[in-house]
């Protein structure tokens, strides 16, 4: 694999960090987030935050993953910040994200015990991811679970608008986090669960909507790939967020 200075367009400007940090053979992943690897820590994940909402994020997701190791997510190995930018290095995890991993899907609905015990682990910390979605569930070699990208994380029981850092993916996302109204529960992960699960099946429950739109129309959910207990998740949530559209905005 090419050089630092062969693989990375030198108008991003990390040049002098990578560096810093010891790192070569690195390639982006995505915007702002790259691989590369080291010497001490073998291959790893760099993620680098430049604007306001992007330094909070990446400082909420520094906090939690400094203070709690698991097996179920990346490895927190530095971090540090520069004039312009943040920046945490992670251990960087072989796989391939749900969206894209192309799995059969009997094997799907197999996977669903092993991210209710992912989250299970990580409400036991008394946190919640707050953006579960395909993209964010990383599926391994072995077929393990990783979540990866916490920069939505926040503790359970506290208000919503106390946190307006906190960004959602509204196709996923249950009525609470989605109107920024009541308290963080855990529900609100394993509900995003719910419509992972069975948009893997190529029928999102909502047909690609967020659950604010699709209450706004007359259709009904397919949840039919769901076990039953999802299934009436996602009907509460219905209810919820039905209740929600009803109240009169706050003056």
């Amino acid at each position: 694999m090419a050089r630092i200075t062969e693989e990375i367009d030198p108008t991003d400007g990390y040049e002098l960090l990578f560096r810093a940090l010891g790192l070569s053979q690195c390639s982006s992943l995505s915007q702002s987030v790259y691989k590369g690897h080291s010497q001490s820590h073998g291959w790893v994940c760099l993620k680098i935050a430049e604007t306001s909402l992007a330094k909070a994020q990446l400082t909420s997701e520094i906090r939690f993953l400094s203070e709690h190791q698991s097996p179920y997510w990346p490895t927190y190995l530095a971090s540090g910040n520069d004039a312009s930018y943040d920046w945490l290095l992670l251990s960087f995890e072989e796989g391939v994200v749900l969206s894209t991993s192309g799995l059969e899907l009997p094997e799907i609905n197999s996977l669903l015990e092993s991210l209710q015990n992912a989250l299970n682990h990580l409400h036991s910390f008394g946190y919640i991811h707050g953006d579960i979605k395909p993209a964010n569930i990383l599926i391994t070699h072995d077929r393990s679970i990783r979540l990866i990208d916490f920069g939505s994380v926040l503790p359970i029981g506290v208000n919503y608008t106390s946190f307006p850092h906190s960004s959602i993916s509204p196709r996923f996302s249950a009525p609470n986090p989605h109107f920024r109204q009541g308290c963080t529960h855990a529900k609100d992960d394993f509900f995003s669960i719910a419509v992972s699960a069975q948009s893997l099946y190529q029928c999102h429950p909502f047909q690609m909507q967020s659950i604010i739109s699709f209450c706004q129309q007359t259709s009904e959910p397919d949840t039919s790939a769901l076990p039953a207990r999802y299934q009436m998740l996602i009907l509460q949530s219905i209810t919820r967020a039905q209740r929600l559209l009803a109240k009169p905005p706050i003056q």
